[in-house]
């Protein structure tokens, strides 16, 4: 009887862990693309606070504090859309400020954007959907912009949401996915303005499928109420965006003779229309756009237009008039952004990048989807349908435009690699599908999988071996790899033209792909996790130095060892105020006095302070006069990668291609990130009274 009653609850709990095996195995896709989604969080969340602050975040951390605050934020494009502002200013307010909470709306959009291929599965298929968003996870540029204060993650997300909902809509045309598009689009818009490249491209696109209805209706014998569904995606599109483009024209302002975008600061705002005749220019050509759209929008079906039109643009006034408290921002968004950035700005070519910029970026971190967008272009254009066609348009066009713009930084990279992951993913699934796994795995030719990678370390290795030692050929090591390495990549060939060249070709494709994926891996972890180091990676720029954070916490440790916390008398030099403005916000008693910069003079005597924070200038100014200070502490504030590229052309490529140490120092930092030489840097000196540890 007592066996019979324990028998009882066992058979009860195993028709439960069938169901539960049941279930797991009918959703096992949605939970890999969950699982994949929560190992993304915990990548971006670990250890996020951590990174020094650098000059742009620091400014925008700054900003964000005001706002959140006194809601003090007016726009201007110098810091580029509200957007972040607002949003991480309400978790300021939910959370407080922290640089954690600086850098959570980043890591949630990079999140997000790990899990937005699900929706286009259809597109991508099933096992490519799921591999583009492992590249996106692991992505370097894109780990690395999740974990940072800046728009261009958040542009990112925008824009795969908008390709979502542009191909959900051609499919199904439900009215919610042209609602969804419109409210996108917005949040594209108060971003960043980069969102007229993206608008640029997606708009080409649908131009070109649009054609068919474009072009009759010019004769009348298409209205605009029977367009197909690309072409009513045009016209949402372009009418809800069009008087943005207003400041456009301030490209054609010299023969017009006048100052549409002004490229002067001291006669008034950069990129902004000057004087009467300019300001009426300007309201004349938005007004004309907007009537223009609204004209459009009327004709095709006023009531969806409306409502599309009403979504849009109550979150952009929204954002850009700060929820109605600067309608100065109507002007400075719908003019100055465009004129600032795209007018004026180009020609600076901020950044001084040679025009090969994004290709170096592109082949140092993004190699593994760079390489099979490659080749998953050839596919694309020869067995591809309409949507493959598409990821090649849109990774083509993209590059070009941030190749061809002025302005190159590392930050665009995210931007480039997002369409390549997604065209990768989709030839990635294509390879898988054409492997027969169970006849490879009854046949044992899957161990092709396995042999490429081995084979290509121990070729890598022993190559390795040949540009560091000029004995290599005395080593035993080298010709054990060789040999080995040589004889599986022909195991590997005689497999794959054995059994079939198209399945082996397969199989071994794979096998690379897996290969670079943990090359990825590692180089994804070394840029955004080794925070403490000096800064050898070229995703860094004007980055924060660990010394800053390290020195903040010393003066908090003064400030409560002295007794007077948050009244610490702080003095910072001007010329070193970013990103310091952010670590001693909480201090009253800080000044920033201008003491090394244009035309400011150095201090005579020491500033009646405890905590002076000083430039070279302002430190030899000062040298011998500050008595009962500790001696000053030399750090580094903000720090750039050494850019020893620039003077690369085609000649000199010729001339170290030969070059034994050239080949060492590639490698070392491709494999390694050594450098020989010093990362450009920002330095200052930090001093403290010493009676303030007694």
């Amino acid at each position: 009887m007592a066996a019979m009653w324990h028998e009882k609850p066992q058979a009860e709990a195993m028709p439960r862990v069938r169901v539960v095996a049941d279930w797991v195995r009918c959703h096992w896709y949605g939970l890999a693309f969950l699982s994949l989604v929560a190992l993304a969080l915990g990548m971006r969340l670990w250890d996020l606070g951590s990174r020094g602050l650098g000059h742009d975040e620091a400014q925008h951390a700054y900003f964000t504090l005001a706002l959140s605050r006194d809601f003090s934020y007016q726009h201007t494009p110098i810091t580029h859309g509200p957007f972040k502002f607002f949003a991480t200013a309400l978790l300021f307010f939910l959370f407080g400020d922290s640089e954690f909470t600086l850098r959570l709306m980043p890591a949630l959009f990079g999140t997000a954007l790990v899990g937005l291929p699900y929706f286009l599965r259809g597109y991508l298929g099933r096992v490519g959907a799921l591999a583009s968003g492992v590249m996106l996870a692991v992505s370097p540029s894109m780990l690395y912009f999740s974990r940072f204060a800046r728009d261009d993650i958040f542009v990112t997300g925008w824009t795969l949401g908008l390709v979502v909902l542009m191909w959900r809509y051609m499919e199904t045309q439900r009215r919610r996915y042209l609602v969804g598009f419109s409210a996108v689009l917005a949040g594209l818009f108060i971003t960043m303005e980069s969102s007229y490249f993206v608008a640029a491209v997606l708009g080409g696109f649908l131009f070109l499928l649009a054609l068919p209805d474009l072009v009759p209706s010019l004769f009348g014998r298409v209205r605009l109420r029977e367009f197909s569904a690309p072409s009513i995606l045009l016209i949402v599109l372009v009418t809800l965006t069009l008087p943005l483009w207003a400041a456009g024209v301030g490209h054609f302002q010299r023969p017009l003779g006048l100052v549409l975008a002004n490229t002067d600061w001291g006669k008034g705002p950069v990129g902004a229309p000057i004087g009467t005749s300019g300001f009426i220019a300007a309201t004349t050509v938005v007004a004309f756009l907007a009537v223009a759209s609204i004209l459009v929008g009327v004709m095709w079906r006023w009531r969806l237009w409306l409502l599309c039109a009403l979504v849009f643009w109550a979150i952009w006034l929204a954002f850009f008039t700060s929820f109605g408290t600067n309608v100065m921002g109507i002007g400075s968004g719908v003019w100055q952004a465009l004129g600032y950035w795209w007018v004026v700005q180009q020609g600076e070519a901020r950044g001084g990048q040679p025009w090969f910029y994004p290709l170096m970026l592109n082949g140092t971190y993004e190699f593994l989807p760079l390489l099979f967008a490659l080749l998953g272009a050839g596919y694309a254009v020869v067995k591809g349908r309409l949507f493959d066609k598409f990821l090649l348009y849109w990774a083509v066009l993209i590059f070009l435009a941030y190749t061809i713009a002025g302005e190159k930084m590392p930050q665009l990279l995210v931007g480039v690699t997002l369409p390549q992951a997604l065209l990768a993913g989709r030839f990635l699934g294509f390879l898988v599908a054409t492997v027969p796994w169970r006849r490879a795995m009854a046949e044992g030719w899957v161990v092709a999988l396995g042999i490429v990678p081995l084979a290509l370390v121990l070729l890598m290795r022993a190559g390795l071996l040949v540009v560091r030692d000029t004995s290599f050929h005395t080593q035993a090591a080298f010709w054990l790899m060789l040999a080995v390495g040589a004889v599986g990549m022909v195991a590997s060939a005689y497999l794959a033209w054995r059994h079939s060249l198209a399945h082996g070709v397969a199989l071994v494709s794979l096998g690379l792909a897996g290969l670079l994926l943990a090359v990825t891996v590692q180089a994804a972890g070394r840029a955004s996790y080794q925070t403490h180091r000096l800064n050898v990676e070229m995703l860094g720029y004007a980055e924060g130095s660990p010394d800053v954070p390290r020195i903040a916490a010393d003066i908090r440790r003064l400030a409560e060892a002295s007794g007077k916390g948050k009244d610490l008398p702080i003095v910072v030099d001007v010329t070193e105020s970013w990103p310091w403005h952010w670590y001693l916000r909480d201090y009253g008693k800080t000044s920033y006095p201008c003491y090394g910069e244009g035309n400011c003079q150095p201090p005579a005597t020491p500033p009646e302070a405890d905590v002076l924070i000083l430039s070279f200038p302002a430190r030899d100014a000062l040298q011998g006069k500050l008595q009962g200070f500790s001696q000053g502490e030399r750090h580094v504030r903000i720090w750039w990668f050494p850019e020893g590229y620039r003077d690369i052309t085609p000649s000199r490529i010729l001339q170290r291609v030969t070059a034994r140490d050239q080949w060492r120092r590639l490698t070392d930092f491709l494999l390694y990130r050594r450098i020989e030489s010093r990362p450009y840097m920002s330095e200052g000196y930090y001093f403290y009274r010493l009676d303030l540890e007694q």
